[in-house]
């Protein structure tokens, strides 16, 4: 039988408590998380003042789940925020559905999580496994491992947290950088990132929404909804401009390689600025399957009527992945050199196009086009002509040679260039055209 515990007055305004032990036995935690049954907890310390030592056994859902270690003085959690600060150590080690967790370093005031410098590593051998203990679907990836050294942000980890010599390898990606998390209104990022690889193509795949149930307007025998009432070039679904004013970010981003569309660019190197819902992406480089190509793009998100302004010199952007990056059919298949400086203002990309300035060039050989994207961009056109039978039979066309330039001025665009060489046609045009029309 135990000696029964002892009270007295101690130094430091803590009684005096030898052989602190705390045992829970079995039970159901579910209230707190579904599934979560504690199965024991042990917790000892000689005295206040001295380490703990902690051994948690539990289950959630299917997965069995240990926790081990020694934290600091249990007296420690007792003193006020305003207390000297002293090293209060941890050392945990957990593992949950065949994933390790591991926790070292010190915390200065535990109380209020201020003065934290941990160093927190995880490794899981299948992501997969993982899934029923987030109640979320995860990608079948194997070899995943995370470390990083983690400190609080001015005002304690309440306020924000801060991610040093961060690493993370997945079969898709390998990157590293440091990265500051604030949570005040609106949240910020802060970071520079390094990436060897990423596979953006497989990131997509893992995470992309599962498509919804059909429904009744496109059962059999109802007709499917129409995808735009306005039937215009340039959509009139308003662009999410006020995302922008959600939150603030600064981020520098390297990557040696990123696969996209089953392309692949190398030396890639942006920098992105978000402040008070004000969008900077300058500048921004990358080597192309043909060429080095270079970009900006700014966007007001505060403003009423948000200015967009885009430059963009491409010598070889395919585009298979960016019509897919543009959520379009594959209208067309090859590498387009592109210059563009364009700038307009507006809530939809037809109301930025109405109010377009500045010039774009386009030029491609040995691509592929669709008919119908020929029918949908010169049908009124080829109309009058009487040639529309042709772009009729569908199918796509080789294409030889395509050159366009236009110069706008006010959302009224001029063609200076316009030459198509395919085998389904060939024509040289020129012209205006009215862009909010």
């Amino acid at each position: 039988m135990r000696a029964p515990p002892r009270l007295r007055d101690g130094d430091k305004n803590l009684p005096e408590i030898p052989a602190l032990t705390l045992q829970v036995g079995a039970s159901d935690l579910g209230s707190i998380e579904p599934g979560l049954q504690l199965k024991a907890l042990d917790l000892s310390a000689p005295a206040l003042d001295q380490p703990m030592t902690l051994k948690l056994q539990a289950q959630l859902g299917a997965a069995p789940l240990q926790l081990a270690g020694t934290a600091g003085p249990p007296g420690a959690l007792l003193a006020p925020p305003a207390a000297k600060a002293a090293p209060w150590p941890l050392d945990l080690t957990g593992e949950v559905a065949g994933a390790n967790l591991a926790v070292k370093g010190n915390i200065a005031h535990p109380t209020v999580l201020q003065g934290v410098d941990l160093q927190v590593s995880a490794n899981a051998p299948d992501l997969a496994a993982l899934g029923p203990v987030l109640h979320q679907k995860l990608p079948a990836w194997k070899s995943v491992a995370f470390a990083t050294r983690v400190t609080d942000g001015a005002g304690g980890l309440a306020k924000g947290v801060a991610l040093h010599d961060l690493r993370l390898t997945a079969p898709p990606a390998q990157v590293s950088g440091d990265m500051t998390l604030g949570f005040g209104r609106p949240p910020s990022v802060t970071g520079k990132l390094n990436a060897t690889r990423i596979d953006a193509d497989e990131l997509l795949a893992a995470f992309r929404p599962a498509a919804p149930a059909s429904s009744a307007a496109s059962a059999p025998g109802k007709p499917a909804p129409s995808p735009s009432a306005s039937g215009r070039l340039f959509s009139d679904t308003p662009l999410p401009f006020g995302l922008l004013r959600d939150a603030n970010a600064n981020i520098q981003l390297t990557a040696k390689e990123v696969t996209a569309g089953g392309q692949q660019y190398r030396n890639i190197a942006g920098h992105l600025v978000l402040q008070n819902g004000k969008l900077r992406l300058d500048p921004f480089a990358a080597d192309l399957p043909q060429g080095h190509g270079t970009m900006t793009l700014s966007a007001d998100g505060a403003a009423a009527k948000p200015p967009v302004a885009l430059t963009l010199r491409a010598p070889g952007l395919a585009l298979k992945p960016l019509l897919a990056a543009l959520h379009q059919p594959p209208y067309a298949t090859g590498n387009m050199e592109v210059l563009a400086d364009l700038h307009g203002a507006g809530t939809s990309p037809h109301t930025i196009a109405a109010d377009l300035n500045g010039s774009l060039g386009l030029a491609m050989e040995h691509g592929t086009v669709d008919a119908k994207l020929l029918e949908k961009l010169l049908g009124p056109a080829l109309a009058k002509a009487n040639l529309l039978g042709m772009l009729s039979r569908g199918g796509t066309s080789q294409v030889e040679c395509f050159a366009f330039r236009i110069q706008a001025r006010n959302g009224i665009g001029t063609v200076r260039a316009l030459t198509l060489s395919s085998s389904l046609l060939s024509f040289d045009a020129g012209g205006s055209v009215h862009l909010g029309n």
